[in-house]
């Protein structure tokens, strides 16, 4: 993810969010609430590819890219969290 334009800055475009967003496990009806945290009422009713094109096509500062990529890569990390934690309470599941 990210573009260099000059020495020291890095951007994503929209091509970069769309493919974060449509990779991560966000739902439907976080999807909306992060657009509407931005200020865009988006109806329900749209798929949520329709909701990550539209997150895509706006412009993003580097805040609000890193709070996207934690919301991104939180639950994976709870996820994996979760799953060693179910290892170690049943060690005869390895």
């Amino acid at each position: 993810m990210g573009k260099r334009v000059a020495e020291g800055m890095i951007f994503a475009d929209d091509k970069d969010v769309k493919d974060l967003l449509l990779s991560s496990k966000l739902g439907k009806q976080r999807l909306l609430q992060l657009a509407q945290g931005r200020g865009i009422i988006l109806p329900k009713e749209d798929s949520r590819e329709q909701i990550i094109a539209a997150i895509a096509r706006m412009s993003h500062s580097w805040i609000q890219l890193s709070e996207i990529l934690d919301q991104t890569s939180t639950l994976e990390r709870s996820e994996s969290v979760r799953w060693r934690q179910l290892l170690e309470i049943s060690p005869s599941m390895r």
